[in-house]
């Protein structure tokens, strides 16, 4: 929305999650001051636009294996890369990243799925200095995902001292 001429993709893993993510993604804009806000012209379920700046913003899923083909991608953002089809992540990906320039910037998130698949080796890959910088952000560290000592939710066991192992 401040930058011209920005065109910002993000691919989920399924029809549901993809849904989701673009009701976040209207939320946010519609959360924006009106001071602030760029007309959006077009407005679909998968698709905002921004004629007054040239910009837009779309989203799809993994199961497009041609998703993103014929566009100059400034930005996108690959949810939940572990859960892409089997068969049809690798596709995607090369299709999709073909599209964003030097210039532009590549988001890879996942939970991960196990050793082996598509994003696996993209995150061991990224460890060791290769194209990514592969950030890790435990559940842990988010307050929301753990229960206070001596909550009555914890097992008795472990709800007044607990030993991770």
């Amino acid at each position: 929305l401040t930058v011209p001429n920005t065109i910002c993709v993000c691919v989920s893993h399924e029809e549901h999650a993809t849904q989701r993510l673009f009701s976040r993604m209207k939320f946010m804009y519609d959360s924006i001051p009106p001071q602030l806000k760029v007309p959006a012209d077009h407005s679909s379920s998968y698709e905002l636009t921004f004629p007054d700046v040239g910009s837009r913003l779309y989203i799809g899923t993994a199961r497009a294996p041609v998703f993103g083909r014929g566009d100059t991608i400034s930005i996108l953002h690959l949810s939940e890369l572990a859960f892409y089809p089997e068969g049809k992540a690798e596709a995607l990906m090369a299709a999709v990243t073909q599209a964003v320039p030097l210039s532009g910037t590549i988001y890879i998130e996942s939970s991960p799925a196990g050793r082996g698949g598509l994003f696996y080796k993209i995150y061991q890959q990224a460890r060791e200095g290769v194209i990514f910088a592969p950030h890790f952000y435990p559940w842990w560290w988010d307050a929301d995902y753990r229960l206070a000592e001596g909550s009555y939710a914890a097992p008795e066991t472990c709800r007044f001292k607990f030993e991770p192992d």
